[in-house]
């Protein structure tokens, strides 16, 4: 075991043993068959989000904006419809960071067209709070993906004007802050 709590890497057989002296608390580590079970869940959330984006944005975004609401769609579909498969329980977590860097890369494009920080700076909350909440990933998955959604605030905020940006960092920085907590407290309970 690592002298960092924060860092899985014990073997099957000792998790097994850790989950059994802590049944009585019914922490039990999440079975990695759950996992594209949540990816489904994520994407349908995804999709949700999208779609009340893209209905909002369509009167007056341009063209290009609008397909790549259309790509975020399909993001969340082709993620959903990989858990499907064996394919999705063997590698959700790559699918699922890919799938959410697809996202911020495209959300950061739209805001970028559109002007729109508001519907930014949501999605970069509910995507790094919502990972976090329901991906049984470790820390360095979800660090990742926090610098991520970080880079992606960054190229925003230079192309794009924001008279709310002291909030909106605060905004940024609680998101990735709780979300890395609780990945680490997560997984202090997994592992």
């Amino acid at each position: 075991m690592s002298a960092k709590p924060w860092e899985y890497g014990e073997p099957v057989e000792a998790t097994t043993a850790a989950a059994g002296t802590r049944a009585s608390d019914g922490l039990r580590p999440l079975p990695d068959h759950w996992t594209p079970t949540i990816i489904q869940a994520g994407a349908l959330f995804i999709t949700i989000f999208q779609v009340a984006y893209l209905l909002f944005d369509l009167p007056t975004a341009p063209r290009a904006a609008i397909w790549l609401h259309v790509a975020n769609l399909g993001l969340a579909l082709s993620g959903f419809i990989m858990s499907l498969f064996p394919f999705g329980r063997i590698h959700g977590r790559a699918i699922s960071f890919a799938g959410l860097s697809g996202l911020m890369a495209n959300m950061t494009v739209i805001a970028i067209l559109t002007g729109n920080n508001d519907w930014f700076y949501a999605s970069t909350a509910f995507l790094t709070m919502g990972a976090s909440a329901l991906m049984p990933w470790e820390i360095s998955w979800q660090t990742a993906l926090n610098g991520a959604a970080f880079a992606s605030v960054l190229v925003q905020s230079h192309f794009v004007s924001d008279q709310s940006s002291i909030l909106h960092w605060l905004i940024v920085a609680l998101a990735l802050g709780i979300s890395q907590t609780a990945t680490m407290i997560g997984q202090g309970y997994r592992g």
